[in-house]
């Protein structure tokens, strides 16, 4: 049974706060420091990449209808099938949830609350998404909806604001050391990129499918998303320092002055990182929970709580930034595998049980 429906382009909101963020914010360190000074390009390759695989995932999307995405697996594959995609989608969204959460408080711990514990900061940032969690979809479509203009019009001021500061002769001479590091940075940039596939899991909250415009206009903005900080922050710091800086998109606020006596203004930063992370790692488990087909609030809240718990340990812990970043790198090529696997996987359900009712229906002819 279906429950909260939104307009298309609601739900599109959710989906690009939370595929952008992790493209802007979160990879964006690990992609400069692959790539190097062809991170851009590497950046488009993965983009193009992308918006070929959205010809699979609109064939999925036009099979999959407005219905569950677990009740088409069962429907399509069968109870195995079912519970070995949800077992591994669940457990990407586990896994990606614990990133976004581990990312953002160490930034929020090392720049603007310095001071503040840990323990305090996470346990904070937990307890608003278990909130948003348990009003349920609609809560995190109609934030999103709010969110997002306000993000994309501080993205374009940031961007403007720093362009006199922008060297684009930094981005030449191209492939200056081979199609290795590029190809590298196309794994890390199209493990983000292509959570587009999201779109599988929130078309049951769409009034209506979602078509091919729709699909390619967020892929488009998504890549855009991408594009900016990555060619921003080569211009702006150059190629050996933009690989090395933990937070770069940051980086860029910390640079942004209007005029000559304005400037100060990364508190901005924190409205657009903060409310990505918020959209981001609810939507996770907003999904979670329903692939997981725990009904009752009581047992929500139970399960909310222990990845709560699990979360905000993993935040306490002091990995420290050098060991964030080199585990970041070493699941990306997992993620973008994974992510492809699964689209592919879908794709071939689709189209089997489309030509096997195409026989069926032109034997009973």
């Amino acid at each position: 049974m279906r429950g909260f429906e939104a307009g298309r382009f609601s739900v599109i909101t959710s989906l690009i706060l939370s595929v952008g963020l992790v493209n802007h914010v979160i990879i964006l360190p690990v992609v400069l420091g692959t790539a190097g000074r062809d991170a851009w390009i590497s950046v488009l390759l993965a983009g193009a990449l992308m918006l070929f695989l959205l010809l699979p995932l609109a064939t999925v999307l036009r099979d999959l209808g407005l219905q569950p995405f677990s009740a088409w697996l069962k429907e399509k594959g069968g109870s195995f099938s079912k519970l070995l995609i949800l077992v591994i989608v669940g457990g990407y969204l586990l896994l990606e949830s614990a990133v976004t959460t581990v990312d953002v408080l160490t930034w929020t711990n090392s720049t603007y609350l310095p001071d503040t514990p840990p323990l305090v900061t996470s346990t904070v940032f937990m307890l608003l998404c278990i909130a948003v969690v348990l009003v349920g979809m609609q809560a995190i479509v109609y934030m999103s909806c709010i969110v997002l203009p306000v993000v994309s019009g501080l993205g374009v001021f940031v961007a403007s604001g720093n362009a006199n500061r922008k060297d684009y002769a930094q981005l030449l001479p191209l492939v200056e050391h081979g199609w290795g590091p590029v190809l590298r940075g196309v794994v890390v940039s199209g493990s983000g990129l292509t959570e587009i596939i999201l779109f599988m899991l929130l078309q049951t909250y769409a009034n209506k499918p979602f078509r091919p415009v729709h699909l390619y206009g967020s892929g488009l903005f998504i890549i855009m998303l991408s594009l900016g900080p990555t060619v921003a922050a080569i211009c702006e710091f150059g190629v050996f320092e933009s690989g090395i800086m933990r937070f770069p998109a940051f980086s860029q606020w910390r640079i942004l002055r209007v005029g000559r006596y304005i400037e100060h203004l990364d508190f901005f930063a924190i409205y657009q990182w903060v409310s990505g992370a918020l959209i981001r790692t609810s939507l996770a488990l907003c999904i979670l929970l329903e692939l997981s087909g725990i009904q009752k609030r009581k047992g929500k809240l139970i399960a909310l709580i222990v990845i709560g718990i699990l979360l905000v340990a993993l935040t306490v812990y002091p990995f420290g930034d050098s060991n964030q970043y080199l585990f970041y790198k070493a699941i990306r090529p997992f993620a973008f595998v994974t992510q492809l696997g699964l689209l592919l996987y879908v794709w071939a359900l689709a189209l089997r049980k489309r030509r096997e009712g195409g026989r069926l229906h032109a034997n009973g002819a």
